[in-house]
């Protein structure tokens, strides 16, 4: 949760609502990260070629217990480690389901 961790910050800018850093990391990926005023809350984009960013939500301080929502997952992390994720994965019919409704209909 905290924006050093991601590398060395270039520059730190205090906005309405946030403060936005840039920082750049060992493997000289640039990242932008927006913290709430609360510092409950990181909304990180990967600047360059990649359209990708993810939030993470502080849920308890006092352990270290943060989520990460990626797309339609959730990763909960606690003192660093994965602890559980939550995918949505899409649902479809299977040819064995059709013939069992149309059996039934």
């Amino acid at each position: 949760m905290n924006p050093e961790d991601y590398g060395t910050i270039l520059t730190r800018e205090i906005l309405e609502g946030f403060t936005r850093f840039i920082v750049q990391s060992i493997r000289n990926k640039i990242y932008q990260i927006d913290v709430s005023n609360e510092g409950l809350t990181n909304k990180v984009f990967i600047l360059g070629g990649l359209d990708f960013s993810w939030t993470d939500t502080l849920i308890s301080a006092k352990y270290n217990l943060f989520k990460r929502e990626i797309g339609k997952s959730i990763i909960y992390f606690l003192a660093g480690e994965r602890i559980l994720t939550k995918k949505v994965l899409p649902a479809c019919l299977s040819t064995h389901s059709l013939k069992y409704l149309q059996i039934r209909n």
